[in-house]
């Protein structure tokens, strides 16, 4: 279980480097902007 929150947090920044767009990660994920903004500073 633990492995698979991993790999799907590892898979918003690998959406944030691609689109550089908090905005657009946030809708192709179904997350919120506060979590991004959270892992990013992480």
């Amino acid at each position: 279980m633990m492995e698979a929150n991993v790999h799907k947090r590892f898979e918003w920044v690998r959406f944030y480097e691609q689109y550089e767009n908090a905005g657009i990660v946030c809708l192709k994920c179904g997350i919120f902007r506060p979590t991004l903004r959270m892992k990013e500073l992480e």
